[in-house]
């Protein structure tokens, strides 16, 4: 019984780090071109740890199919009357999606707003943590600054500096300010709309938030 104990202590901890090590820093994503697309939902996945996503389609004007993923907060920060993706739209629904791309060009961006503007259904996310990184040095086509180059695994207190697929955490993004000497743009306030305002007020194409 207590060989079944400790099994279950060691994987919960294994599932812990995991989790852990999955919350990367805001450098990867493009905090000066925050953008507006509109598309087709064809998945989504509320309950995935430490980041709810969806995915959907868009279409350029020379009939070019893109599929994005659009990565969010962990639902267990949600306030209880925000709508799920779903209920926003169903699969296969047309939705309207703001955020801020990767710096790499992949079409991966972090969710500001999602909205169906047919049904009137939508919600936005109070983000406090997009930062720019304009002194920074990013090659061209590279999610991280050449700064990040020369980081150890571990802060001085012992936390990771990289996720397990190799982006920042937010204690590797502190360690680069502090190793570098270059802090990062002002922090921009993107606030939560009303959730019972009419999506038109919610912003148009491009830009920038309201």
């Amino acid at each position: 019984m207590k060989g079944y104990q400790k099994l279950i202590t060691v994987i919960a901890g294994a599932l812990l780090a995991s989790s852990a090590a999955a919350h990367h820093s805001f450098v990867i994503y493009d905090g000066n071109q925050y953008t507006t697309w509109k598309g087709i939902l064809v998945s989504e996945n509320l309950n995935a740890g430490s980041h709810a996503w969806f995915e959907f389609e868009t279409t350029s004007e020379t009939g070019e199919k893109t599929v994005w993923k659009a990565e969010s907060q962990a639902t267990r920060l949600w306030p209880e009357d925000r709508p799920t993706f779903l209920e926003v739209s169903e699969i296969g629904g047309e939705i309207t999606v703001s955020g801020w791309p990767l710096r790499n060009g992949a079409p991966v961006a972090w969710l500001h707003k999602m909205e169906n503007e047919q049904t009137g259904v939508g919600f936005s996310i109070d983000n406090r943590i997009v930062q720019g990184a304009s002194q920074f040095t990013f090659e061209e086509g590279s999610l991280l600054p050449k700064e990040a180059a020369s980081l150890p695994e571990f802060d001085s207190e012992g936390r990771r500096t990289r996720t397990d697929d190799g982006n920042l955490t937010r204690f590797g993004a502190a360690l680069m300010e502090e190793m570098s000497g270059i802090e990062f743009d002002a922090r921009e306030e993107y606030e939560s709309f009303d959730e019972n305002a009419p999506i038109g007020g919610m912003g148009g194409m491009g830009g920038g938030p309201n």
